[in-house]
């Protein structure tokens, strides 16, 4: 009997075991249930969307469609690659453009400087051209006053010599002479 019961207790105790698995089973099915059902209902919204998504799917070819139409009308070229390379080399040339304009800009900006400083230096030289000119003027009345200062000194100098012709001829005494030089 007792022998009995311990092998009833031990399979009474598998038996538990065994309940205690399938409940930790029966939860562990249930999360996935639960997973599986939040995945259906997420494919079926999907699917509700697949229509909607083909729809615009379609518009998104057409459209497709239509701008390599109008890229190969444009271009006048029989494939997309070759409007791709086409533009590629637009791109190469815009590149090369814009960086020419930069250069020019730079060039434009030296110029300007250079001018500048050109204009101020033209401006100095009017300033010493108006010094200059002033100077010739006051040079040029400087020799007018020095050309009457001889025409005195020689008129003067033509009368001293008759003065002396004069003396000596008359006969004047040396002294006088002598004070008049």
């Amino acid at each position: 009997m007792i022998l009995q019961l311990e092998k009833e207790i031990a399979k009474l105790q598998t038996v538990n075991q065994l309940y205690r698995e399938t409940a930790a089973n029966e939860l562990l099915l249930k999360e996935q249930i639960a997973a599986l059902q939040e995945n259906l209902k997420r494919s079926k919204e999907k699917c509700a969307s697949i229509p909607s998504l083909e729809l615009d799917l379609k518009k998104a070819r057409d459209q497709l469609t239509e701008w390599e139409n109008q890229a190969q009308n444009l271009f006048n070229t029989p494939s997309l690659s070759q409007v791709t390379q086409m533009v590629e080399e637009m791109r190469q040339k815009e590149l090369m453009l814009v960086n020419d304009v930069g250069n020019l800009q730079l060039e434009l900006n030296s110029m300007n400087r250079a001018y500048s400083a050109l204009a101020e230096r033209l401006e100095t030289t009017k300033g010493e051209g108006k010094a200059k000119t002033e100077l010739e003027d006051r040079i040029k009345k400087l020799e007018r006053k020095l050309m009457v200062v001889q025409r005195d000194r020689d008129h003067y100098r033509a009368v001293s010599e008759m003065y002396e012709k004069e003396m000596t001829h008359i006969g004047g005494s040396k002294e006088i002479a002598y004070l008049f030089n």
